[in-house]
């Protein structure tokens, strides 16, 4: 599990848990997929069960609220709570959707899917607007997000600059 989209279509890059944010990921989405009442699922999510609140003795902060393991058991939550009748659903959220699946594409496909520059998409991995990962364990080449590549909207501007850039001086006069 790398990435996790959430029911508004966010994109949110798990490559970086610990092992114990991992081992509670799997353990929420096992207790998901098992429909778990969403009750007990609550107290996976907003208790010192989660790893994340053990430090705060429970209390939701900001950087526990921001963190990505918070952002994909909370969006659970909601999922639950929706499918068994304690939440109701908001306009476009994407119900049906497999939270956990993507599709991973090498960079240059990204790249011309997008209609940037491969150097363009690098940056853009670099700010984090994409999520990639490397194609093999401590390889240099990436692959892609279909799902971050998707919500992300290339500046138009920004690519033309680089475009100019990067031609010789004899062809920009």
């Amino acid at each position: 599990m790398l990435t996790y989209t959430t029911l508004n279509g966010e994109v949110v890059n798990l490559a970086k848990l610990t092992k114990e944010e991992q081992a509670h990921l799997q353990r929420c989405a096992a207790a998901y997929r098992a429909g778990m009442a969403w009750g007990q699922f609550t107290r996976l999510v907003e208790t010192t069960e989660n790893p994340l609140l053990r430090p705060t003795s429970g209390y939701i902060t900001r950087a526990v609220w921001e963190h990505p393991l918070f952002r994909a058991v909370r969006d659970l939550e909601d999922r639950l709570g929706i499918q068994q009748g304690e939440l109701a659903a908001e306009p476009g959220d994407a119900l049906d959707q497999d939270p956990f699946a993507d599709e991973w594409l090498p960079a240059a496909d990204a790249a011309r899917r997008t209609s940037v520059t491969l150097a363009g998409l690098h940056k853009a991995i670099a700010r984090g607007d994409v999520i990639a990962r490397p194609a093999k364990p401590g390889g240099k080449r990436l692959v892609v997000s279909a799902r971050s590549l998707a919500r992300w909207t290339p500046n138009r501007m920004r690519q033309a600059a680089g475009r100019r850039a990067a031609r010789p001086a004899a062809a920009r006069v």
